[in-house]
């Protein structure tokens, strides 16, 4: 099962894709969330797919004003802390079993999850 859609954010909408091709009678896989660094796409993650796909769900999305997400118009503060995350207090399943993954500025806000 694969789901991609755009999620409004401030400053724009948001791409993602979240894949499950784990088999139905496994049970509930873990969750990868993969965030790209500065210049990339979440295409940078294609090649890790092949070799997850089978144990682990995976979420991967387009940070704003990059790949297929909105552009923030002018005058939108950057900041790491306007990065999406987990509510707190979250309990639901996918937030329990989420580990996410980043490089370059991708790897700092996953440590806000």
């Amino acid at each position: 099962m694969s789901a991609t859609g755009k999620l409004d954010r401030p400053g724009g909408s948001l791409h993602f894709e979240v894949i499950d091709a784990t088999a139905p009678w496994a049970g509930e896989a873990p969750l990868i969330v993969f965030h790209h660094g500065i210049g990339a796409t979440a295409e940078v993650w294609a090649e890790w797919l092949p070799a997850l796909l089978d144990r682990y769900r995976v979420a991967r999305f387009d940070m704003l004003g990059f790949g297929r997400s909105g552009v923030p118009g002018p005058g939108f503060p950057r900041s790491r802390s306007r990065a999406p995350r987990a509510p707190s207090g979250s309990t639901s399943s996918a937030n329990r079993w989420a580990a996410p993954s980043g490089c370059c500025s991708g790897a700092g806000v996953p440590t806000r999850c």
